[in-house]
């Protein structure tokens, strides 16, 4: 199915990806730190903070917009695409979020604008994450199963590869470059739900596993 849905085979490296990322993270930051900034692992921990909070961000702007916006109009809720606004505007905020990790890292700099960047990173995971999932089972509905089981086979494995050469490439790089590497990937798939906002509709007539 995968391999025949170009709308399932994009999400699914984007969301992958995104997947892996909160896996990652769990290495890199006690390599940034504790290793570089000398904090201890209880301090060094409480930055995670950050991403918690940029996540609770994201899901209140996403319960706030369903409830406001697509619950009252049944008839733009049967739009998918209109889901996409919202992961559009998760998809633009996670590169900078990581650029901003990334050159706010120097240990001659405050800790806290690093610390800080993980609201943006945070927010931009769960909307991603959330929005992309719903566009799947808004787009596949009956066959919906089968793409979320697809998908997540193959997010499971990002998230299982992710933690085992963050650490490496976060040591070899640097913490600057390794999370622009990051940040440059997501800047490359930006597109994808700009693509599928603008052309979605033509590429779901195309599928037969998308319900007319």
């Amino acid at each position: 199915m995968m391999a025949l849905e170009p709308i399932l085979a994009l999400f699914t490296v984007y969301l992958s990806f995104v997947f892996g990322l909160v896996y990652l993270f769990f290495e890199a930051y006690p390599v940034s730190f504790s290793e570089e900034r000398g904090m201890s692992p209880g301090v060094a921990s409480l930055t995670f903070i950050s991403i918690l909070l940029g996540v609770f961000c994201g899901c209140a702007l996403l319960a706030f917009t369903t409830t406001t916006r697509l619950a009252p109009n049944p008839q733009e809720g049967r739009f998918q695409e209109t889901r996409l606004l919202l992961m559009i505007a998760g998809a633009a905020t996670l590169p900078i979020g990581l650029f901003w990790f990334a050159w706010t890292s120097f240990p001659s700099i405050n800790p806290w604008p690093q610390i800080i960047a993980g609201v943006p990173i945070g927010f931009s995971v769960i909307v991603i994450t959330l929005q992309g999932l719903n566009y799947i089972i808004d787009c596949y509905t009956v066959n919906a199963n089968s793409a979320l089981a697809a998908m997540t086979f193959v997010r499971s494995w990002f998230g299982a590869a992710f933690p085992l050469f963050a650490g490496i490439m976060f040591r070899k790089l640097g913490v600057p470059w390794a999370t622009s590497t990051l940040a440059f990937i997501a800047c490359a798939l930006l597109p994808v739900p700009v693509l599928f906002y603008k052309f979605g509709a033509k590429i779901r007539s195309m599928s037969k596993y998308v319900p007319n």
